[in-house]
């Protein structure tokens, strides 16, 4: 009798998949990260199925005009629809391992997998993470620590009316970056509940607008990733643990003692002890105000496990994973008639405070 077995091939795949859930479910930003428009990390797939190096992320502008009433006649009076796009570009992203399968006494490519699981898992989690802390913080599509004074300053200047320097705006009135970060100084410009309160009024009066993200049909939530330093001086806010004490259940649960997140002023605030600091005047770190559409994560090929040669007459086995992506920021042009020209970070406060580490 003819036993049927299930095909390596489709066991790699159903590996592969659960691989790559259980990584994403793991970061830190999966909660923000979605496919709809709603979503703070908007994820697009399918880009292998199509051919092509990038995927292109798009928006329409609100409608601004008012209303055509009574008897006016509206031909003519019409408003113009304008669209914006971003390609983002994908690359191939990798890592792998090699066992010693005499040593480790495993014999098939599948329990290698298992074997190699771990670290990879580990590995993958901390790549995703850190290339999302390096889009939250990128000029203009260039690593922050790459872009130079002429395009921090363009980037500042393009996105004067959605940045916050310390506790005032008028801290980045030169629209030069090193002028604005030397503003800050460590006891007038720490983050506090102030600060946050500030950056969703800059993010309401921004233009294009920041949406916040939408839950429930209509109530409305930003997000803010700040630092662990940041953090700490939030924490040492007496305002904010007001806040936090009375509006939280009581008791162990309570995120004043998990270390969970916090909330103020319709922001949830999360710490993500990863995001750099930057030396400027005292040492000074970003915090992320975020609505809906701040980064794109473009997939062209999801996580897929690889093999190589094995060498050393089988013993050694080479075992690797792959994706193709890239997270970015999302900007879009402001230009009036050209879509790319003039980029806004189209979904995104970014606020720069102290974070001076205590003596």
């Amino acid at each position: 009798m003819a036993v049927t077995t299930v095909a390596s091939g489709l066991r790699e795949q159903v590996w592969d998949d659960k691989f790559f859930e259980e990584y994403h479910r793991a970061s830190r930003f999966v909660r923000y990260t979605g496919t709809s428009e709603n979503s703070i990390i908007q994820v697009k797939n399918g880009l292998g199925k199509m051919g092509g190096d990038s995927i292109t992320y798009s928006v329409v502008n609100r409608l601004k005009q008012s209303a055509t009433r009574g008897a006016v006649t509206l031909a003519g009076n019409e408003e113009q629809l304008k669209q914006r796009s971003q390609r983002v570009y994908v690359e191939l992203v990798r890592n792998g391992v090699e066992i010693d399968t005499k040593t480790e006494q495993i014999k098939t490519g599948i329990d290698l997998r298992n074997a190699a699981k771990n670290a990879l898992s580990t590995w993958a989690k901390r790549t995703l993470r850190d290339d999302t802390i390096d889009a939250f913080m990128s000029i203009d599509g260039v690593k922050f620590a790459d872009a130079d004074a002429t395009a921090r300053n363009t980037w500042l200047t393009n996105n004067a009316d959605r940045v916050l320097f310390g506790a005032m705006k008028s801290n980045a009135s030169s629209n030069v970056w090193a002028t604005a970060a030397g503003q800050i100084d460590n006891s007038a410009d720490k983050l506090t509940p102030g600060a946050i309160s500030l950056m969703k009024e800059i993010a309401k009066d921004a233009d294009p607008y920041i949406s916040p993200v939408t839950v429930n049909e209509d109530e409305e939530w930003f997000v803010l990733f700040v630092s662990n330093l940041g953090m700490r001086d939030l924490k040492n806010n007496t305002d904010l643990m007001q806040a936090n004490r009375d509006a939280w259940t009581r008791g162990e649960k309570n995120p004043l003692f998990t270390g969970g997140d916090l909330m103020w002023d319709g922001v949830i605030i999360k710490e993500i002890p990863e995001i750099p600091k930057v030396a400027s005047s005292i040492q000074i770190a970003p915090a992320f105000f975020c609505g809906a559409q701040a980064l794109g994560m473009a997939y062209a090929q999801t996580t897929r496990s690889v093999e190589d040669t094995p060498r050393d007459y089988g013993r050694l086995r080479p075992i690797g994973i792959e994706e193709i992506r890239k997270v970015e920021k999302l900007r879009f042009g402001t230009h009036p008639t050209q879509d790319t020209t003039t980029p806004k970070d189209w979904g995104l406060v970014t606020g720069w405070f102290a974070a001076v580490s205590s003596a």
